[in-house]
């Protein structure tokens, strides 16, 4: 889809090109912040197995695994790290918690950006345009939206099927590669979140707390990621198709400033720790929700 605003207006040549630069310094901290929480998280809940505090701890395990998202996403861009090794890091290190080859999902999410809100080529909405474009006319829609319950199932299926069913490729040997290499991912992957399966089955303990918290991960990420473009017209400027978020700073953390959304959709050269400052360039030209909670309440408030 064409954009119908001069980005050069909106931000001059010579600030995009500041804006751009990467840095590894800035995402090495992050990361390792990012990684430290996550790791005091499943620790808390291996203390608390066999205890009432391991609900509460695996709530916030939950929250931890989804946010692990954005630093895979960020990676998969490639403008996290200025050293790209340290991006292919960080990608794997974001796809093992988030149950995604890196390699299907850059192909997915670059299809995404190339077509966003087209009901035709955009994969997010592709497959049901009627109930992924729109908001869900119905309780029922909007709970099977907000639960991400679809995602979760895609994502044991390909971990499944590339164990025990894997395609046979045909055709070009690039097609084969790509094929071999997302088989691969997902055996990886799977391995991790099914030996940890057998890990609960045998008692050990934390083991069953990740794997409720990978689960109830998708309710977060659904109250996110169905932020970023549901609702919005199929039309118009890539800032008219895509939302940003105006959230709390704890979430802007750990979300790596994603909830800059349509920032992001815009110039997706621009890294994350320099989004917020292309939303203090753009923010007139944005439509912002107030809050996550927010928006979802007014969407189900809608429903009546």
């Amino acid at each position: 889809m064409d954009e119908d605003f001069d980005k050069q207006k909106l931000i001059p040549p010579e600030a995009l090109q500041e804006l751009r630069q990467r840095s590894d310094a800035a995402t090495v901290v992050r990361l390792l912040v990012h990684c430290g929480v996550l790791g005091a998280a499943i620790a808390l809940a291996v203390a608390a197995h066999g205890s009432l505090w391991v609900v509460p701890a695996t709530v916030l395990l939950a929250a931890l695994i989804a946010s692990m998202f954005a630093p895979f996403h960020e990676c998969t861009h490639t403008t996290a790290f200025a050293t790209p090794v340290l991006n292919r890091v960080g990608v794997w290190i974001g796809g093992l918690f988030s149950g995604m080859s890196p390699s299907f999902y850059r192909d997915f999410h670059f299809q995404h950006h190339r077509h966003t809100q087209d009901p035709e080529r955009d994969p997010e909405i592709a497959l049901d345009p009627e109930n992924t474009g729109p908001w869900p006319r119905s309780v029922r829609g909007w709970m099977l939206m907000i639960t991400h319950v679809g995602l979760l199932m895609t994502k044991l299926r390909f971990m499944l099927s590339h164990w025990f069913r894997p395609r046979r490729a045909t055709g070009e040997s690039e097609h084969r590669r790509k094929l071999s290499k997302v088989t691969f991912e997902f055996r990886v992957i799977g391995a991790f979140w099914f030996g940890l399966a057998v890990a609960a089955a045998l008692g050990v303990p934390g083991a069953l707390a990740m794997i409720v918290a990978f689960c109830l991960s998708h309710v977060f990420l659904g109250i996110w990621l169905q932020a970023e473009h549901t609702g919005r017209p199929c039309e118009g400027s890539i800032l008219e198709r895509t939302r940003t978020v105006e959230t709390h700073a704890l979430v802007r953390y750990f979300l790596w400033n994603m909830n800059y959304h349509a920032e992001h959709h815009a110039w997706p050269a621009i890294p994350w720790y320099a989004l917020p400052k292309v939303h203090e360039r753009v923010r007139s030209h944005v439509d912002a929700a107030p809050g996550y909670l927010a928006l979802h309440r007014d969407v189900y408030a809608a429903l009546g």
